[in-house]
């Protein structure tokens, strides 16, 4: 189960900051030439936001997956038997389709950030690694 909410999470992301941080660049860019700003600083800010962002959606969107994997890896096992369908089900029945987003304030207070340090690190790392254009 965790397979299945951790590959969705990923291509989440990882598609929602390219997504998100084009334009934002592009408004880095910008900004960084009528204000001003060090174009690669802007540019960085940019792909902080963007992680940031992509963070959130991935938290809502993934927070039902979280959720049934969640209740699967704390129930007893005697309660276990039925699976992810059973779960599903249960969860259903008690609290709705809300019951899906528990705990969803917490997991977009955690990933967002997260994805923001993540991918403005990934992004400084590869600018320091990479050799320049000759």
């Amino acid at each position: 189960m965790s397979l299945a909410q951790y590959v969705p999470s990923s291509a989440l992301t990882w598609g929602g900051f390219d997504a998100v941080s084009r334009p934002l660049r592009t408004l880095a860019a910008e900004g960084a030439q009528r204000w001003g700003w060090r174009p690669s600083l802007a540019d960085l800010a940019a792909c902080g936001a963007s992680g940031g962002v992509a963070g959130a959606v991935t938290a809502v969107v993934t927070c039902p997956l979280d959720v049934v994997r969640t209740r699967l890896q704390t129930l007893p096992a005697a309660q276990a038997h039925g699976g992810a369908v059973s779960v599903v089900a249960g969860i259903w029945a008690a609290r709705g389709p809300a019951g899906f987003y528990a705990g969803l304030g917490a997991r977009i207070a955690t990933l967002s950030p997260l994805m923001m340090a993540i991918m403005s690190g990934y992004e400084a790392l590869k600018r320091t690694c990479v050799k320049p254009k000759q």
